[in-house]
């Protein structure tokens, strides 16, 4: 199913290394850092470590809640981050048509 065990290897170190292991190894630490820093996130920021639901279920909700609120933040977030960078941008469009008018009005004075 393509499920690792992922940490230091139990027993005596090997004498003879093995490169695509620890490259594998390696990545697998890559690949885990953004998530523990999605947990870590959700702690510190949205209670996420402070959940004393009694029942199961209940804490389940409680941290789907929780998830859906980091993922709508995200979504919301690039939304705004989209919407500015359009405005800007149409705000520099506007500012080199004036120059680039203002330019021609100018050479059209001098033709005259």
């Amino acid at each position: 199913m393509g499920i690792r065990l992922s940490g230091p290897p139990l027993g005596r170190p090997k004498k003879k290394r093995d490169k695509e292991k620890e490259k594998l190894v390696r990545q697998d630490e890559k690949d885990r850092i953004a998530v523990e820093g999605k947990f870590g996130n959700g702690k510190r920021k949205y209670g996420l470590g402070r959940i004393m639901s009694k029942r199961a279920d209940t804490s389940e909700s409680s941290i789907a809640m929780i998830i859906l609120v980091m993922n709508m933040e995200k979504i919301l977030r690039d939304f705004l981050f989209a919407i500015f960078v359009y405005a800007y941008l149409q705000l520099i469009l506007k500012v080199r048509e004036r120059i680039n008018t203002d330019n021609i009005s100018k050479s059209l004075i001098f033709i005259r």
